[in-house]
């Protein structure tokens, strides 16, 4: 190695050893108390709040960026842009970050901390300054978006609307009523489901939507490991859950996707209002395959969601409650021909490939194999590009399984594992 290459690579030893050693400096001696202000000052009686535990992750990613030092500067460049629009903003790493929903009036906020945010230059952002109350304040009304700085907490607060938003709400609502003196306006569950969870992140829903759903007191939460990401939510159920486990789940294979669910009967009752012969003696069962995506080109040019279907070569089965069988039913969906065999029912768009498996009885289950999706033989330069993102997630498949007990609880777990367990997940698209 001649005299020159020696330098570059001192250099570069002596930068990387240099990063190494501030983590772990910043980590043992420097970090600030926590005074998770962030959680405490969510709206008292918020149920739907999510909170992220920066601390952990922090820990987590320094720890593997110790494993692999030479992977810091490839995040540094790689997240360039977006470091320079936070560029003065000095966030502070060790406190949690908190977000809500009030469904009441209809907005969320989110709480993050900062070093000295009044030192922040507001003339790099596209906001404007009002005074409530000789509160300053800040508004993008172009994102219907409303900040304010707690100096004294070291603490900004955001907050957004689909509606026109109020300043003068807004303060009221979460701003004044609320100090890191007055205990009282604590939000102590949320506070209490944070100290008591080692989790990255946990959340709780309680709203209408939910309630429609059948479900309440939905507590979650989602690790981050370097080979997968793990979600699981807890909750209670009524009579109106939209699922049931009383039937073996039918699964069809070979497939790159695949949902499979026992709904309910009074869900599937009020889906026949019109009496459509293919419901007619449905039991719940359901089962929908994705064998492969058509009009790829038109893909990324979507707006609605049930668009989507439109773009997917779908299989389907529809589990039958009796022996009575029909001939081919013609639906809007297309033609769904008999099915005969240990479980009878009707499929749509099934090929010789697929295979039904009987599982066990379970609310639903489903599986993305990315691995199949990445094999699928379709040409053109538009699946070129969508794959090469895609694969940039380094997802291998996402798992999801949804059971109930007799005590009407349920337990949702979805499981994101990773291609390159050598790589870790949650920083695989901004690195590799």
């Amino acid at each position: 190695m001649n005299k020159s290459k020696k330098n570059i690579f001192l250099v570069f030893s002596v930068l990387i050893l240099t990063v190494m050693i501030s983590i772990a400096l910043w980590l043992l001696f420097f970090k600030k108390e926590i005074t998770n202000i962030n959680v405490k000052t969510l709206p008292e009686n918020c149920k739907n709040y999510t909170i992220i535990n920066t601390d952990k992750i922090n820990t987590q990613l320094s720890s593997y960026f110790f494993k692999n030092p030479s992977l810091v500067l490839q995040l540094f460049e790689n997240t360039a842009s977006i470091q320079k629009e936070f560029d003065d903003v000095n966030f502070i790493l060790n406190e949690p970050i908190s977000i809500f929903w009030d469904e009441k009036k209809q907005i969320t906020g989110a709480y993050f901390s900062v070093n000295q945010p009044n030192n922040i230059d507001v003339s790099n952002y596209d906001i404007n300054e009002i005074t409530v109350d000789n509160n300053l304040m800040y508004i993008n009304n172009k994102k219907n978006t409303i900040y304010y700085r707690d100096n004294y907490n070291n603490q900004i607060r955001m907050f957004l609307s689909d509606d026109k938003i109020n300043p003068k709400e807004i303060f009221e609502n979460y701003i004044s009523t609320s100090s890191f003196q007055d205990t009282s306006s604590y939000n102590k569950s949320a506070l209490k489901h944070f100290n008591e969870s080692d989790n990255s992140i946990i959340f709780n829903i309680k709203n209408d939507i939910s309630s429609k759903m059948g479900t309440f007191n939905n507590y979650g939460t989602i690790d981050f490991n370097s080979k997968e990401i793990t979600i699981v939510i807890d909750g209670i159920y009524n009579d109106q859950f939209i699922f049931n486990n009383k039937d073996s789940l039918i699964t069809i294979n070979n497939t790159w996707g695949n949902f499979s669910g026992n709904l309910n009967e009074d869900i599937v009752t009020s889906l026949n209002k019109e009496k459509a012969a293919i419901l007619e003696n449905w039991d719940g069962r359901l089962s929908i395959g994705l064998n492969s995506i058509n009009n790829i080109a038109d893909l990324m040019n979507i707006s609605k969601i049930a668009d989507l279907m439109n773009h997917f070569d779908l299989c389907v089965f529809i589990g039958n409650k009796n022996d009575t069988i029909l001939e081919n039913i013609n639906t809007d969906y297309g033609l769904f021909v008999p099915y005969k065999n240990k479980e009878s029912g009707y499929g749509l768009g099934l090929k010789q490939t697929n295979i039904f498996k009987k599982e066990k009885p379970a609310n639903f289950i489903g599986n993305i194999d990315f691995e199949k999706l990445f094999d699928l033989d379709i040409n053109g330069l538009s699946w070129t590009s969508i794959k090469t993102i895609l694969k940039r997630f380094n997802l291998k498949n996402i798992e999801m399984n949804c059971n109930s007990s007799q005590e009407n609880q349920y337990k949702l777990n979805i499981n994101i594992n990773s291609l390159d367990s050598t790589k870790h997940i949650l920083l695989s698209p901004f690195i590799y």
